[in-house]
């Protein structure tokens, strides 16, 4: 007989949310993973002069390039992905729709930490006009050597 796999998150409705016209309404929502890990990722963000940069989004991306969790830093520039489960990730840092890095690998196993800084140098800005008009829902543009990283939400 086939083994029955639980779905990774137990789902739930929520509650209901009234909205008239052009309101706009957030919603927090939780998902309570029925399948966590026992990895940890942890680092802290410092821009060029090794101030703590507070507000930047980690990025954390599964082995398939699929988005995975994120996470804000502190006022002290520190973040921490826990309940990571044993496998490739990568990892990028963006601060006011602005990408900071270049994604990073990072393979984690069971029950390993790993730590992950970021030193920040620079913002880089500049535009593309030809595909600023086709790319308005991707952040910035970001420039390493010969090619070109975008970051799309």
């Amino acid at each position: 007989m086939d083994e029955i796999k639980k779905d990774k998150y137990d789902l739930n409705y929520s509650e209901n949310i009234d909205i008239a016209n052009s309101q706009e309404e957030v919603v927090n929502i939780s998902l309570d993973n029925t399948q966590l890990g026992t990895g940890t990722i942890t680092g802290t963000v410092l821009d060029a002069t090794n101030t703590p940069v507070e507000g930047a989004t980690i990025k954390l991306f599964d082995s398939k390039g699929a988005p995975y969790m994120h996470t804000v830093t502190n006022q002290l520039g520190n973040y921490t992905f826990a309940g990571l489960k044993s496998d490739s990730y990568s990892i990028t840092c963006v601060k006011d729709k602005v990408v900071l890095t270049v994604p990073e690998s990072i393979y984690l196993q069971e029950n390993e930490t790993k730590t992950h800084n970021f030193n920040i140098e620079k913002k880089i800005n500049f535009a593309i006009p030809a595909y600023n008009q086709h790319l308005s829902h991707c952040a910035k543009y970001l420039l390493r050597a010969t090619h070109l990283y975008l970051l799309c939400f």
